[in-house]
């Protein structure tokens, strides 16, 4: 997710495909992949204790397709994916990729992005389980860290690098002040990007990637994915994003019966049995 918001959206992404990421976006098509084109639309690095491959490009009944970019991770029979954060004392000037001024984040990112996986293996087939870096051989699958690159923020998608996985921030905007601050919490668009970001990382392309996601779903609502926003900054992965997900992951057992989620200030409404539904009610 590249892209800033200055009152209106600002699309200053800085997006690019690599290693399998295939960004059409001016922003990304104009800039150069990184030695194996595995960047999805914010520029990430993936890590390498994990493989990718071909996708799980099966049609489901939810139009998911234009959402899978062919990557995912295949994680062993515990379902376990790993991820950490960049850590000065071990690593500080010491970087696998192209990027500079590579960092750790702040707590605040740090804390925003355990939520958010938190949130995440309750409805995929995957449980997250963060590494402490420890060595310079240590380090996650997806591996989150601030640097000098990005102009808002990139990631890389699964695959057999060191650095396929890994999520680029803009150091700039590790921080709180306006709307896109990656400090924020749920709510303002730099939590949703970065959860837009952890999507990239475990696969996922944006709407309008491939096969266009149809304009009447292709927003906010219904994706994180997109760059269509509904004026509410999502929480959340939304009901495309996880039907995306549970493709490629499976799906995991979590509040057996019919629930119903609700996400932010407003409200869309995902019935989850043994199919998910969607329904957006908005209400100011």
């Amino acid at each position: 997710m590249g892209y800033t918001f200055n009152n209106i959206v600002d699309n200053q992404h800085n997006l690019f495909a690599s290693e399998e990421l295939d960004c059409i976006c001016p922003p990304c098509a104009s800039k150069e992949s990184s030695e194996d084109n595995d960047t999805a639309n914010n520029n990430s690095s993936g890590s390498g204790s994990g493989s990718s491959g071909s996708p799980n490009s099966q049609g489901t009944s939810p139009p998911i397709n234009t959402l899978l970019s062919g990557r995912q991770w295949y994680p062993n029979t515990d379902r376990v994916v790993t991820y950490s954060f960049f850590e000065d004392d071990d690593f500080a000037n010491s970087y696998y990729g192209s990027e500079s001024g590579v960092q750790e984040v702040s707590e605040g990112i740090k804390s925003n992005f355990r939520k958010i996986v938190a949130w995440l293996e309750n409805v995929i087939d995957i449980d997250f389980v963060e590494v402490d870096e420890t060595d310079p051989s240590t380090f996650g699958q997806i591996r989150v860290q601030n640097s000098n690159n990005p102009g808002y923020a990139y990631a890389y998608y699964p695959g057999f690098t060191s650095r396929s996985g890994d999520i680029h921030f803009k150091t700039g905007y590790d921080r709180l002040g306006d709307t896109n601050g990656f400090q924020h919490d749920a709510g303002k668009h730099g939590y949703m990007t970065i959860v837009h970001e952890l999507g990239h990382a475990l696969g996922l392309a944006h709407t309008f990637s491939g096969t266009v996601l149809d304009p009447g779903l292709d927003n906010t609502d219904n994706s994180v994915m997109t760059y269509n926003f509904t004026g509410h900054s999502a929480g959340t992965f939304m009901a495309l994003d996880v039907a995306a997900l549970q493709s490629l992951y499976g799906a995991k057992t979590h509040n057996n019966g019919n629930t119903t989620y609700t996400f932010g200030n407003y409200i869309d409404q995902v019935s989850v049995c043994d199919s998910m539904s969607q329904k957006t009610d908005t209400q100011s």
